[in-house]
């Protein structure tokens, strides 16, 4: 069993990770498909808190999830699903992810006048979800994002010749999570078109925007430059 510095350390680090990646909050002009949205228990149904939404988000992202619903190896079997096998691609361990399961501990002691002092510290517990989108059986389909419908969305011609001329890796996926550029291997995600609606100037800002840190390493500027 990790230690509690060593969960802390875990934390700390997939967070600074997804920073030196340029996952950061951003605002959201599309519309989110039918159980997208903010990581939530699948029995429950409540949403997570604390850090677990961040780490549930990130490791959404890398695994490309797509639903909200997360529930723990029992929980899904107490649904008659089961999680998948893990794919040769992935390294043991790394299948499920992690989170964190926060429990305020109350210690009483007396101090060398003998008198008693009461302190609270945090106690930390990992435990491991997996996302609807690793799971198989019948009723596991009522919980997986389901795209939007086409609302015919249509293509601005000169942007989209811009694009094209970039060799930019775009890939569009429904869901909630924020469109991102993810350096590792050099590949932009965006929403889907019919996610935006009408509203074809908010797919091609943030089409752009994310274009823009596609060619941050190509020209070779550093954050910190100005």
């Amino acid at each position: 069993m990790p230690s509690q510095h060593e969960i802390r350390q875990r934390v700390t680090d997939e967070i600074i990770e997804a920073l030196k990646q340029g996952v950061t909050p951003w605002s959201k002009p599309w519309q989110a498909p039918e159980n997208s949205g903010l990581p939530a228990n699948v029995i429950s149904k409540r949403r997570y808190t604390g850090v677990n939404p961040l780490l549930l988000e990130l490791s959404a992202r890398k695994k490309g999830f797509t639903s909200k619903w997360w529930g723990t190896f029992r929980q899904w079997q107490g649904l008659n699903c089961h999680v998948m096998a893990r794919p040769k691609g992935v390294e043991p361990g790394k299948w499920g992810t992690k989170v964190v399961f926060f429990k305020p501990i109350k210690t009483v002691r007396k101090t060398d006048d003998g008198e008693e002092k009461e302190s609270t510290f945090p106690l930390l517990r990992e435990y491991v979800l997996f996302n609807a989108d690793q799971v198989e059986g019948e009723a596991v389909e009522k919980f997986r994002a389901k795209p939007p419908q086409e609302n015919g969305f249509v293509d601005f011609g000169p942007a989209e010749e811009i694009i094209r001329a970039t060799g930019a890796d775009i890939r569009h996926r429904h869901g909630d999570e924020a469109a991102y550029y993810y350096p590792p291997n050099d590949f932009i995600i965006l929403p889907l078109k019919s996610q935006f609606g009408d509203n074809q100037l908010a797919y091609y800002d943030v089409a752009f925007h994310e274009l823009a840190h596609f060619s941050e390493p190509r020209l070779g500027w550093k954050p910190d430059q100005t």
